[in-house]
Formats: structure tokens, sequence, C-alpha cells
């Protein structure tokens, strides 16, 4: 008996170490994107924008190759956009070599712990001079894109979104809850990584706030201007993320290998494994619900592709982070107390992080009739009003 438990536990113990160096050695996207608004003029039938892409290595003593770099765009609207003209141009700002002029991507170095910019200009002009651009909703751009270093070659898609319907009045619809209170959804434009989280929110907010107010945002929302999404083409999935996905309930979004892994990306493996195993053994004695509680509050969040409104729709998308720092801040901007939630038509509200933790209860008991919606309303800002 005690060779087996000793056997059983060396296994373990390879186990461990087998997950443990696949992880390590595993390609995962290493360089950081990000783009930035530099600058944009609209007109009657045109619009120009300027963005700086910047990549980054954070990693120590370790370069990394860009070996391609190509980009796509898609026009989001609900109207007929074929007299829209979109040209994009991307120029290199090389710091260490000459720059091309000729749209051909040569493939770069990035070393240790340093940044290079690209240069992104796009034109966007009607044709028709029907001002066709007022109906357009977003441009969606994707960064088409590979990683080469020792772990091998890394396919990527990055993509994000530049707004175009941008809310510059009031758009409320007012509902009476249960518990006589004013609920008043904010409608905002597409939300995107362009976007700057806390003065989005306040720009919003401010118009219609008054003395007394709670304000909630949805975590998605919150997630995903935080850059907190990712396509599942930029996913390599392990044999471990691959397993484990199987035990999972199919309308999990951990119950596919590219939305385990981006939690496994998230906490780690052991802490995965473990949460599983311990999970595992739970269930047996008729307990629920532990592998969340190990894995964390990351496991309960994610969103795999379908989960999310379009564009999104065709990424997997994570909870966000700082949340605590979010509140605090827009509350002290705005004067009023300040929540992130998680609500769903089921009538299930979670609230992830509160500025005020005493008006959690009426925060919550006001949320069960879902007044954000979960289709495509757009209304992530939700003001609780006495």
């Amino acid at each position: 008996m005690i060779l087996l438990s000793v056997n059983l536990f060396l296994l373990l113990l390879v186990l461990i170490l087998i997950v443990q160096v696949q992880h390590t050695i595993n390609p995962r996207p290493k360089l950081i994107f990000k783009p930035k608004l530099i600058d944009r003029k609209d007109l009657d039938n045109q619009s120009k924008l300027s963005l700086e892409l910047n990549i980054s290595n954070p990693l120590e003593n370790k370069e990394i190759m860009i070996p391609s770099f190509t980009l796509q765009h898609k026009i989001l609207s609900n109207v007929d956009m074929k007299k829209i003209s979109v040209n994009i141009d991307l120029k290199t700002n090389y710091p260490d070599q000459t720059n091309r002029l000729d749209n051909y991507w040569q493939s770069y170095i990035l070393k240790s712990k340093s940044t290079v910019t690209l240069l992104l200009s796009i034109d966007i002009t009607d044709t028709s001079y029907q001002r066709s651009l007022s109906k357009i909703d977003a441009l969606w751009i994707d960064a088409i894109w590979s990683n080469y270093d020792s772990s091998g070659l890394l396919n990527r898609k990055d993509g994000f979104v530049i707004p175009f319907d941008i809310q510059t009045e009031k758009n409320t619809q007012q509902i009476q809850s249960n518990n006589n209170l004013q609920l008043i959804p904010v409608k905002t434009h597409l939300l995107g990584v362009l976007d700057d989280p806390i003065t989005t929110i306040v720009d919003y907010i401010k118009p219609q706030l008054r003395k007394g107010d709670i304000i909630t945002i949805g975590e998605t929302p919150l997630a995903i201007m935080q850059g907190r999404y990712i396509h599942p083409s930029s996913i390599v999935c392990s044999n471990l993320s691959q397993l484990l996905s199987k035990f999972f309930h199919p309308t999990s979004s951990l119950a596919t290998a590219c939305g385990m892994q981006v939690l496994i990306n998230e906490i780690g493996p052991l802490r995965s494994l473990f949460a599983f195993i311990l999970g595992a053994f739970m269930k047996t004695i008729k307990i629920k619900g532990f592998f969340y509680r190990i894995a964390g509050t990351q496991a309960r969040l994610i969103d795999d592709i379908t989960g999310t409104t379009p564009p999104y729709d065709q990424t997997i998308v994570l909870g966000p982070t700082n949340t605590k720092s979010f509140c605090d801040e827009v509350s002290n901007i705005i004067g009023s107390p300040v929540a992130i939630v998680d609500v769903n038509d089921l009538g299930r509200v979670k609230i992830l992080e509160s500025s005020d933790v005493t008006l959690n209860k009426i925060i919550s008991k006001s949320l069960v009739t879902n007044p954000a919606g979960n289709a495509d309303q757009r209304t992530p800002i939700v003001i609780i009003r006495p």
C-alpha cells in the first residue's frame, strides 16, 4: 500500500514537471501590440486618421524577430458601404535600419526591453458624396503578423476598432426597477483599445450625473478597453488545455482548448491542474464550484467566441484587471460611487469591485432585470438613481 502511494506520488510529480516544462517552452504571444490614435480629421466625405502601432519586447536578454506584418480592414455598418473607399498606408519607423517606402515588410529583430513604432495612415473616402461616412459604425483593423524566436514561429492576429458612431448627445432609456429606483442605461460608441477607460466612462457619465447616483460599468466592455481579448488563431493549445477542456460543460467558455489555454496562460498550468484535481475530488462528495474557487475570478469571467457582441464575438475576452483602482479613480473624479458588474438575463448579478461596498446589496437588487442587456445595445454604463 505504501509502495503504491509512493508510485502514485512520483507519477503525479512527473506529470506536473511535464506540464510545467511544456508550458515554459510552449509558444505564446510575448511581444506586446498596442495601437494609439495620434490625429483624426473628419470632413463630410472624407476621414483621415494617423495612428501609431507600438510593438514592445518586455523580455530580458531575449530578441524576437518579426518576419511578417500585414493589415486588413472591415467597415462595420448596417448599410451598404460599396461606395466607401479605404486606403491604408503602413510605414516602418525602424531606429536602426533604413525605412522602406514600398510597403514591403522587412523582417525586423526587436531587441530585449525595446519598442518599435509603425506609422499607420488611413484615408476613408465617400466616393458617392452622399455623406455615407455618417452611417459608418466603426472600422475594424486586423494586424496579421508573426513572432519568431527559439520557441518557433507563432502566427498572430491582433484586431482593434476605430469608432465612428460617437454618441455626442444624451441617449438614454429610463426603466423602473422593482426597488423604485430609476435604471438609466447610457449608450456609447463601439468601445475598444483606442479608448482610455477612465476618460471614456467619465465623459459619458458627466452630462447625465445627478447627486445620489450610483454608476455601474459592465466588466466585458472595461476588459475590451484594456485590450484583454485575443483571437483564437494567436493561441497555441497545449496537451493540458486539450485534456482539461473535455471535462467542462459544452456551454462553458472553458470547454474549448483555446478558452482553457487562455486561463492556463493567465494563472499558470500548476494552479489550473491543481484546481481541476481538487474540483473533481470535491464533486465526488457533492461539493460543486471548487475549481473556480481555486482557479480564481478570471476562470468565471472568460468569454469564449460568440460570448461577446460583434466584432469581439470572434475573440476570447478575459476579465478586466486593476478593478479596484479603476472604481476608486472614477469615483473620485465624478463624486459618485462606482461598481464593476457582471450581469446576465437570468437575473445573476456579480459585483467584481465597488468603490463603496455598503451599496453592493442595492446594486445587486437593482440590476436583476439586466437593464444593460446582453445583445448589441451598447449600453455598458447603467446609472442607478434614487
